[in-house]
Formats: C-alpha cells, sequence, structure tokens
C-alpha cells in the first residue's frame, strides 16, 4: 500500500509541476503574440501615416492627399 501512497504523491506532484510549466509558457506565448501585433500595428500606422499612400492615385482622389 505504501508503494501505491508514493506513487500517487509522485504523480501528483508531477502533474503540478507540469500545470504551473504550461501556464507559464501559456502566459509567455500571449504576451510575446500581443508584443508582437502592436509592433506589426505600429508599423502599419507609421507607413500609412507617414509615408504609406501619399503619391498613390486611388489615396489622392478619395482621401485628398497631394
Amino acid at each position: 500500500m505504501n508503494s501505491y501512497n508514493d506513487f500517487r504523491d509522485t504523480q501528483a506532484e508531477f502533474e503540478s509541476d507540469a500545470d504551473t510549466k504550461h501556464e507559464k509558457a501559456g502566459t509567455v506565448l500571449y504576451w510575446l503574440f500581443l508584443l508582437v501585433g502592436v509592433a506589426i500595428s505600429a508599423g502599419a500606422s507609421y507607413f500609412i501615416g507617414h509615408k504609406g499612400f501619399v503619391g498613390n492615385p486611388f489615396y489622392e482622389r478619395f482621401i485628398g492627399a497631394s
């Protein structure tokens, strides 16, 4: 009976460690993708606002850029 209790305790500890590691990995991936999205959005906003569509005939015609 002792070996079963030892196994159960070891298994519970292993599962707890695995859950903690997966939570940390999930949190890191969440923030990584969020920051990548922010960087893409900022780059696109900069490109559109400062460089992007100036000189584009469609943009000049409908929005009035020169």
